[in-house]
């Protein structure tokens, strides 16, 4: 069955219209995501288009396509996509049962201003006639007021368990702002009492000039019952409906993900012309070994790549590392330094990406939050490390004030996977109120996390990471700690 929406402008006699096909079981889905809220004339913007096979078999001679938008121009597209006419299109070949192929394009607006761009249509089929559509559009600003970030942890995510999206607003303009972002409730998830389907929001009220305010958006992934199949895209649209801009961000279910990858980082703001420094944790948790694994992390938009460890190299906008054979309770971290760009008012998100040679993924995001004069100061620091199951993770958590009047501040973060804080379990939302606290003054928070010890135990090499934000100026630290059994 077609449903069809046709929309009409009455004062104005104009009308759009939109069709979706009704399908019990669909067995290929395809979903679109974007990191860029608004647009400017002349502007690149990506799309990551997540391809889907949940049927339960391999479906093969899969062929995806997207229209390169009115008013755009192509740019690039990785994949293999390649430009026939105004047609991107990529060879997916065969797709196994629970595939989750992403592919990116990069389109490019047009420079004359106040040229709207027609939306990115894209359509996946295979051999045997299955068919998934996916539409979205970005709108044009010459002098948008806002940035947006979204990130997503963790990615794969099982079933039963929490995907955080961490949202963050930044005021580019010169006066104070309100902002509100709008949103569905993902498929296959519950946002507190709120079902999939559902309509919600997140209200940041008043962002002063040239500050930023961080969301933590909790999504429950269906556990029991009508459990996502593996290979599900997650996908959360936030809208900012006074400005028409919005940004998304893809998860995928896995019910028993080989690979995890986690971030961290100790530079809770960061100023134009400074460096920060990643931590990425990449970690086989399966007991086989993983080959030819490969780890890369995009260079964040409004930064430059400054340096790398263990053999991490920059081609184009990428960094990368051969980590090879990882064998199994593995957990290898690298780092990474990048510079903010002094004319910067934004950072775009970092997204890294390990993957191995069976097909394995995972995903991991973050981003940072530029203040030339910021506010407080944040450090984090984890003992012992590693830790093994049933023990406890000790997480201290320090702010300084840094301005010269005393001022409130809180931290709120989510209790990590495989952990337990006081009654609270892994992915429940919690927060420390450090009260106020003096000019020039630091004030210390402990945490005590412990590590399940039975049941539902950690495997060996796991990463425990403490994400911990203060929502208010959108500034956060974190901290990882691996997890082993035989810890002296």
């Amino acid at each position: 069955t077609t449903i069809t929406l046709d929309g009409i402008d009455l004062a104005r006699g104009a009308s759009i219209s939109r069709s979706v096909v009704v399908q019990a079981q669909p067995a290929l889905n395809l979903q679109l995501s974007s990191e860029q809220g608004s647009v400017a004339p002349g502007a690149v913007f990506t799309y990551t288009l997540a391809t889907a096979n949940l049927s339960g078999l391999s479906q093969s001679g899969a062929t995806l396509s997207a229209t390169v938008p009115a008013g755009a121009s192509f740019v690039s597209a990785d994949g293999g996509g390649v430009l026939t006419g105004s047609v991107v299109t990529w060879n997916l070949a065969t797709l196994r049962a629970g595939a989750n192929v992403q592919v990116h394009a990069t389109f490019q607006a047009g420079s004359t201003p106040n040229t709207p761009l027609g939306p990115f249509d894209a359509i996946v089929s295979d051999s045997m006639g299955h068919i998934a559509r996916a539409s979205d559009t970005r709108v044009v600003y010459s002098a948008p007021t806002f940035a947006y970030n979204l990130t997503a942890t963790p990615d794969p995510v099982a079933p039963g368990h929490v995907l955080e999206f961490d949202a963050t607003v930044t005021n580019l303009a010169a006066t104070d702002q309100v902002v509100q972002l709008d949103f569905t409730v993902p498929e296959y998830t519950t946002y507190g009492s709120l079902g999939a389907g559902s309509a919600s929001y997140y209200y940041f009220g008043s962002v002063p000039a040239g500050t930023s305010k961080t969301a933590k958006l909790r999504f429950t992934v269906v556990g029991s019952g009508n459990i996502p199949p593996n290979g599900t895209t997650i996908t959360l649209d936030g809208i900012d409906l006074a400005r028409g801009a919005s940004i998304s961000r893809n998860g995928v279910v896995q019910a028993l993900p080989p690979l995890t990858l986690q971030l961290a980082t100790e530079q809770g703001t960061v100023a134009p012309g400074s460096n920060f420094t990643y931590t990425l944790a990449t970690a086989n948790v399966s007991v086989a070994a993983l080959h030819n694994t490969m780890l890369t992390a995009a260079v964040p938009a409004g930064a430059t790549f400054v340096s790398a460890d263990h053999g991490g190299r920059l081609r184009g906008g990428l960094v990368t590392w051969n980590l090879g054979l990882l064998g199994a309770n593995t957990n290898i971290q690298v780092n990474a330094t990048f510079s903010v760009n002094s004319n910067a008012a934004a950072l775009g998100p970092l997204d890294a990406l390990a993957a191995d040679s069976s097909g394995h993924v995972a995903r991991a995001s973050d981003t940072r939050v530029i203040y030339a004069t910021p506010a407080f100061s944040y450090t984090i620091t984890a003992t012992p490390d590693p830790v093994a199951p049933g023990q406890v993770l000790e997480y201290d958590v320090t702010v300084t004030n840094l301005s010269a009047v005393a001022q409130t501040v809180q931290v709120d973060f989510t209790v990590p996977e495989y952990t337990t804080f006081g009654s609270l379990g892994g992915g429940s939302a919690s927060y420390h109120y450090f009260g106020s606290v003096g000019a020039g003054q630091s004030s210390t928070a402990q945490l005590f996390f412990t590590v399940v010890g039975s049941g539902s135990i950690p495997p060996d090499g796991t990463s425990i990471t403490l994400d911990t934000i203060d929502l208010a100026r959108g500034a956060s630290v974190s901290r990882t700690a691996v997890v082993d059994a035989a810890r002296p």
